[in-house]
Parts: C-alpha cells; structure tokens; sequence
C-alpha cells in the first residue's frame, strides 16, 4: 500500500511481477495496482528457478498465477512473465506465449534491506529506458520508493509500467 501511494501520489506507475501463491491473499492489492494505472505480472507460483524445471511443471506455474490473478481482480489477463532468477530455458523461449521479462538495474533491495544503499544505486546508476528491479515484500523497499520517485521525476524520467515503456520503443 505504501508504494502504491508514493506512486499515485506522483502519477506514476509500475509493473508488479506477482507470485500466484501469495496473491491468493492479497486480491486487495492487486485490484489498487489496477486501479492505480500499474501493471501485473508473473513471478510464476512459487519461485521455482523454472530453467530448471520440466516444461510441465513451468506451464503450471505459469498457468495458475495467470488464473488466480483472473479471478482476484474479476478478469485481468496477464501478459509478461519474471522469471525468478531471470533463469530462462530454450524450451521456454519456444513454448511460452508470453514475453519474458528481465532487469537492466538490480538494487539489490532484496539483500541490503536498506533504503539509503537502495536509493543512492538507482542514482547511481540509472539510465534512460532501464527496468529498476524492486520488491514490494520488503519495507525498507517502500521507504526507498519515497525517495526513489520523486529523485526520478526531477531527473526528467517517466515512471512507466514495461508495456508503456515497450510502447515506447515500437
């Protein structure tokens, strides 16, 4: 909720790339990320390194986040997947029907847990067109995003969701 306030607050938008096993809870969430202009995605169901993995057993993964997510928000179709680790497998590359997205910066917000180390890497680093990598499960990730949006607007950057921002690279 936190993030999603900075981000409305400043009129912009993310994609939160969602594990289907913990959307099952959180179909409040997902319906004020709609809401809010953002983006959802698929982490997959439980973080399995899907490369990994018979192509069975990614097609699920795949398949019940896209259902649960559905049937949480009354009827949102996903479209892209995060594969967790950024593992992608040649099987997935031919077979998945969705685009597979990856990170051009990684703040590593996961294994700090510090939002000062957080936000002066996006300032560090940041270029134009780059996918910052976050995750919303950590609070010192929306302490960050406090400081993170604003920076990024006064800078001259768009805060866009990746179809937006792929939008704009057609």
């Amino acid at each position: 909720g936190k993030i999603l306030d900075v981000l409305k607050a400043n009129g912009a938008h993310a994609t939160f790339f969602v594990l289907g096993n913990r959307a099952r809870v959180d179909g409040d969430i997902l319906r004020m990320e709609l809401e809010a202009g953002c983006e959802i995605g698929s982490h997959s169901w439980d973080h399995p390194q899907l490369n990994k993995i018979q192509w069975s057993k990614v097609n699920s993964q795949v398949r019940r986040t896209d259902q649960i997510v559905k049937k949480l928000t009354d009827g949102y179709k996903i479209s892209l997947l995060r594969p967790p680790y950024g593992a992608i497998s040649n099987t997935m590359r031919k077979k998945l029907k969705k685009p597979m997205i990856l990170w051009s910066l990684d703040t590593l917000d996961w294994k700090t847990r510090n939002a000062k180390k957080v936000f002066r890497k996006v300032k560090k680093e940041v270029k134009d067109g780059d996918i910052i990598l976050m995750h919303d499960i950590h609070e010192e990730t929306a302490e960050a995003i406090k400081e993170v949006v604003p920076w990024l607007q006064q800078q001259g950057y768009d805060i866009l969701t990746v179809s937006e921002l792929a939008a704009r690279y057609e």
